[in-house]
């Protein structure tokens, strides 16, 4: 495995629960310039200002030597070390920045190199011997390291396990994908090993080592907008009982026939419109053409997960007498494989800069929303219509992913917030007597790759 697929921490805001994502998310975003707009305030600012602190502690950040369990970056929190270290240099002189950031880049234990969010220091990625118990270790070999090789001295913070890493915005970073770890002798990670409390017959309890004590501050910290989120999901759960999605995750089953469209009233409508009208008549010969390459991958692109398996079972069921020689459950396992390869590949035709935005979206339903509108915007409209303009109305969409209007209407405004759809006019709500108006959105990345051809186009919500 590349190191650029090494899972690793991410946090949207230091106080907000985050997810883990591959470290490419951030190497990627660095290059791209994902954060420029916040990372050229910052250095406008200047280090020390009151706005610099401000952008700062806004941004996202990494933790680079651990995964979280939990979206937390506490010490409790950690999962599987990352093998990764991260290095701060600070205080680089004048005009030394990218000279320093170049011969870091090019060390054989370091796997990435670049400026800093302040524009004066240079931060560093290190190959080291993975394992909790050896971080310290690692650290201060890294730190003799590189005062000897460089005269440098990297961030005393950064053997804190936990660290987070600020984002930064610098074109020219350097990757090194020939990087080999660091050795660190044994005897080293032996000196620098705490020593453990005595638990029930003596066991060393593990939750005594805390390699993370100066994060733990932010481990603790709630997060409001993460807060308000489950506030507004107990809130329409009470009224309204909970979402499809939330009874699949309790539950752990698949979906039984006829299951969501009891669920869902409105589900048939939907299954009419989407699959009814374009897939007809099946026949024996091209059956599976139909299902595993038309009808699949395009509900993959068009409602969530669980509705892709329900509506293909559904088809399944109407065209009984053409899949009468074809097991269920043999379909069912080929339809979830299928599904699958859709979403990967979805993410592997994603340039680099909004593929990480994909990956750190909140949650699928999130990144359910962003494949349906990119979908709908690939339809073909009049020639008076924006390019890459499609209607999509708040109810549409809560249909679509098995939720709430209120929830939909968050992830649109989500997503515009993000810079991944615009409105171009605003609908109105349905009334007594009057239709009501879908809203009509434009795409703005200009560098999503078109997803594999199916056999039928996106209709219109």
């Amino acid at each position: 495995m590349s190191f650029r697929d090494t899972p690793v921490g991410f946090m949207p805001h230091y106080a907000r629960k985050g997810r883990n994502v591959p470290l490419r998310c951030l190497l990627d975003g660095v290059r791209t310039g994902t954060w420029s707009a916040q990372i050229g305030k910052m250095r406008a600012a200047g280090k020390g200002s009151p706005d610099f602190d401000r952008i700062k502690k806004a941004l996202p950040s990494f933790m680079l030597s651990a995964t979280t369990t939990n979206g937390k970056h506490g010490r409790a929190d950690v999962g599987n070390h990352t093998g990764l270290l991260q290095i701060d240099v600070d205080g680089v002189g004048a005009g030394e920045v990218e000279a320093l950031r170049d011969r870091l880049g090019k060390d054989r234990h370091i796997v990435a190199a670049w400026v800093s969010p302040s524009g004066t220091g240079v931060k560093a990625i290190m190959l080291i011997p993975d394992g909790v118990e050896r971080h310290g270790a690692s650290f201060a070999a890294a730190a003799a390291y590189l005062m000897t090789a460089y005269g440098v001295e990297s961030d005393k913070a950064c053997k804190d396990l936990c660290r987070l890493c600020y984002v930064s915005s610098d074109a020219r970073l350097v990757l090194n994908e020939g990087a080999v770890p660091l050795p660190v002798p044994e005897l080293a990670v032996i000196a620098m090993a705490p020593t453990p409390a005595k638990g029930k017959k003596g066991a060393a309890k593990l939750a005594d080592f805390d390699p993370c004590s100066t994060s733990q501050a932010f481990g603790q910290a709630g997060g409001g907008e993460e807060e308000e989120r489950e506030e507004n999901s107990t809130a329409t759960a009470t009224a309204t009982g909970t979402t499809l999605s939330e009874r699949s995750a309790a539950s752990k089953k698949p979906i039984h026939f006829g299951k969501a469209f009891s669920d869902f009233a409105e589900l048939v409508k939907l299954y009419e419109k989407l699959v009814a009208r374009n897939y007809r008549n099946p026949q024996r010969g091209n059956r599976n053409a139909m299902v595993m390459t038309g009808l699949v991958p395009f509900l993959s692109s068009a409602v969530a997960p669980l509705f892709v398996e329900a509506f293909a079972e559904e088809f399944y069921r109407q065209h009984g007498d053409v899949f009468s020689d074809y097991p269920l459950a043999t379909y069912q396992a080929e339809v979830r494989s299928v599904a699958a390869g859709c979403e990967a590949s979805f993410r592997r035709n994603l340039s680099d800069g909004v593929r990480f935005v994909y990956e750190t979206l909140d949650d699928d339903e999130h990144r359910t929303a962003f494949r349906i509108c990119h979908s709908l915007s690939l339809c073909e409209r009049d020639a008076s219509a924006p390019p890459q303009s499609f209607f999509l109305s708040t109810e549409n969409l809560a249909l679509r992913l098995g939720s709430f209007g209120r929830r939909a209407w968050r992830i649109l405004q989500r997503l515009e917030w993000l810079k991944i759809i615009e409105t171009v006019s605003a609908g109105t709500m349905r009334a007594k007597g009057q239709r009501g108006v879908a809203t009509v959105f434009r795409w703005l990345p200009r560098t999503v790759s078109t997803p594999p051809t199916t056999t039928n186009p996106t209709p219109p919500p």
